[in-house]
């Protein structure tokens, strides 16, 4: 009788470590706050608003997060694929107009937004925008100037429709970090960055990233 309520015992604490290994993995802070305080420059990205996805612009460090664009358009209000100008001054994007994908570009104050093109523009995702970064079960890796593998980002229970992990990976301006998204499941999609050693920072909840200093 001891010997079976020590096994009962027994697997109350394993089934309770279980619980809290998974609470922590899906609901507390990632990444090391110190190591973005001390990184640079803007990043562009999209955010889910009540079910909409809308553009917003953040410094790297994590502050100053502001609204950019958002879309009233009665077909698909969503915003996608941020990027800034090679010049830093302008900031394009997707979104519909008269229920057809175009690009617009707007300043960086989410001012004269205009259509640039009658194009659509960028449309589906990616899992890196450089051919030595990439992900592989949600996990990143890179390839150094001796092309060995380097991987900067760990990631668990990889399933790619519910917990897919790493994407959206590219370098920063200096190529001293990568910016990526990562998403969970229950926890949605969240902006990190990496450097060259694996310490990474959570930046702020969104999607598609693109960093200029």
């Amino acid at each position: 009788m001891r010997k079976n309520g020590f096994i009962k015992i027994l697997l109350v604490l394993i089934i309770g470590i279980i619980l809290l290994g998974v609470i922590y993995y899906w609901f507390m802070p990632e990444g090391n706050e110190d190591f973005r305080n001390g990184l640079k420059g803007e990043i562009v990205f999209v955010h889910r608003d009540n079910n909409i996805l809308n553009v917003y612009k953040i410094s790297a460090n994590g502050s100053n997060k502001k609204l950019i664009y958002h879309s009233e358009e009665n077909f698909n209000s969503n915003s996608l694929f941020p990027t800034w100008s090679d010049d830093g001054l302008n900031i394009y994007f997707t979104a519909m107009r008269t229920a057809e994908w175009r690009k617009f570009s707007t300043d960086t104050d989410g001012k004269n937004v205009v259509i640039i093109n009658n194009n659509p523009g960028r449309l589906s995702s990616r899992y890196s925008s450089s051919d030595d970064i990439y992900v592989e079960k949600g996990n990143l890796y890179y390839k150094d100037v001796n092309d060995i593998e380097k991987k900067v980002y760990s990631f668990m229970f990889y399933n790619p429709d519910l917990n897919s992990g790493a994407s959206e990976a590219s370098w920063s301006p200096d190529k001293n970090y990568i910016i990526f998204q990562s998403c969970k499941f229950l926890k949605g999609c969240s902006i990190f960055i990496a450097n060259k050693e694996g310490i990474t920072a959570e930046i702020t909840k969104g999607e598609a990233p693109d960093w200029k200093f």
